[in-house]
């Protein structure tokens, strides 16, 4: 059974102990052993580094800094002709890197068997800890035109990264900026309040868990395991009742608690 954890899941799950008092731990440790022995094969989002990794307050600041990379390489052809070649990337050195705690609990994660999925976004920084890509799923299971289309579907209902969007248009109209062709990302740094700059803190986690949502359907999984019931997010969320039930219906996606996933390996 393929099951992808959210970023506080997959914690529980990798190290009980550290949970005891959580009223699941008993259902942490089955799900724990599970993977030991094989049943369950964990996975996580990527964007569990490249987006929920950069700090709450920060994270307006690091988007609108964010900018592709084109670099060109030029050689002699035939003929005393030059071909050049021009790729498009993103800026990893942009990325501020993983917190010491964080990198030691993906690495925990992915020693007891957790994979990421890829979530890839054009222009999207991933830290040095992404590099290896032994600690991906087999790049053959995932469909990336489903991951597009699942994640703009998504965005067309107001979830997801549409809610970062959102509050970028919120800046733009309160100060109109002369570079109209400039990414939206870039006003995310002017935040009117503190207020704002928590409203994007949430928007991201949002974006977040939505192209993990994308991800795990891309990768045809079976089960994603959290205890998020969508109820915190200040706006709309993706793992809402009301989103569930489209994702269901939509996509055949199951979601299931800790609990639910123990019912479901016995």
């Amino acid at each position: 059974m393929k099951v992808t954890f959210d970023s506080n899941m997959y914690r529980r799950v990798t190290d009980p102990s550290r949970f005891s008092n959580d009223p699941a731990h008993h259902a942490f440790v089955s799900i724990h052993e599970a993977i030991q022995d094989g049943r369950v094969q964990p996975f996580f989002s990527a964007t569990i580094v490249t987006l929920e990794a950069v700090a709450r307050d920060t994270r307006g600041d690091y988007l609108s800094n964010n900018r592709v990379k084109v670099e060109s390489d030029e050689r002699a052809g035939e003929g005393g002709s030059i071909q050049v070649r021009m790729t498009i990337g993103p800026d990893n050195d942009l990325h501020p890197g993983l917190p010491e705690i964080t990198e030691r609990w993906l690495t925990a994660a992915i020693n007891l068997g957790f994979r990421f999925l890829a979530a890839p976004r054009i222009g999207q920084p991933r830290p040095a800890f992404l590099d290896q890509q032994e600690r991906f799923a087999p790049l053959d299971w995932v469909d990336f035109e489903v991951f597009g289309a699942v994640v703009r579907a998504i965005e067309d209902r107001g979830l997801g990264i549409a809610q970062a969007r959102a509050i970028a248009n919120t800046i733009i109209a309160r100060d109109p900026k002369p570079n109209a062709s400039a990414h939206w990302s870039s006003v995310l740094s002017e935040a009117a309040d503190i207020h704002e700059t928590r409203a994007i803190a949430r928007a991201v986690a949002e974006w977040s868990d939505a192209d993990a949502i994308g991800a795990h359907i891309a990768y045809k999984c079976d089960i994603f395991c959290t205890e998020d019931l969508g109820k915190s997010a200040g706006a709309p969320s993706v793992l809402s009742p009301e989103a569930r039930t489209w994702l269901s219906s939509e996509y055949g996606l199951v979601i299931c608690s800790a609990n639910e996933l123990v019912s479901r390996l016995q």
